[in-house]
């Protein structure tokens, strides 16, 4: 039995064009192929959304007289998104793509764009700033998925 993928890439290699009943036959998979094209993951605006991020951190930082550099960060950085009060959480807390493991937001979403202090002790900047960018961003919080101290805030 001749297959339809088989038999076009046969006639392709011939340079033969196909008869109208032929081009009938092998239409399903030009649809298949063009579905392909059409479901592809769309490309993750994790990047731009964390650049956003960042520049909201360094106006709230310079609004409230406090120093902020996105490469020395104040911390923490979070162990996952669920980690209360962290950069990770805060992220998560706007952006659903920040929702993700560890490794992947250290290495994949936020890597070169930022960095956290090596050893910075816990701070509550991330907690204090997140109602305000999220106001910035047009992003709107689910407050009560956030913990009773941030609901205080925001």
């Amino acid at each position: 039995m001749v297959t339809r993928l088989a038999f076009r890439d046969w006639l392709d290699s011939q340079g033969e064009e196909p008869s109208e009943h032929i081009r009938a036959w092998l239409r399903p998979l030009e649809q298949a192929d063009e579905s392909k094209a059409k479901t592809g993951r769309k490309p993750s605006k994790a990047r731009e959304h964390m650049a956003r991020i960042l520049d909201a951190l360094k106006q709230f930082a310079q609004e409230n007289d406090e120093s902020f550099d996105r490469y020395t960060m104040p911390g923490p950085h979070g162990e996952g998104f669920e980690d209360e009060g962290s950069f990770h959480w805060m992220c998560a807390q706007l952006f659903r793509e920040f929702r993700c493991g560890n490794s992947n937001f250290r290495n994949r979403q936020h890597n070169g764009l930022c960095s956290v202090q090596p050893y910075a002790q816990p701070t509550d900047f991330y907690r204090r700033a997140l109602p305000v960018i999220a106001q910035k961003l047009g992003v709107k919080l689910n407050v009560r998925h956030l913990h009773l101290r941030a609901k205080k805030t925001a």
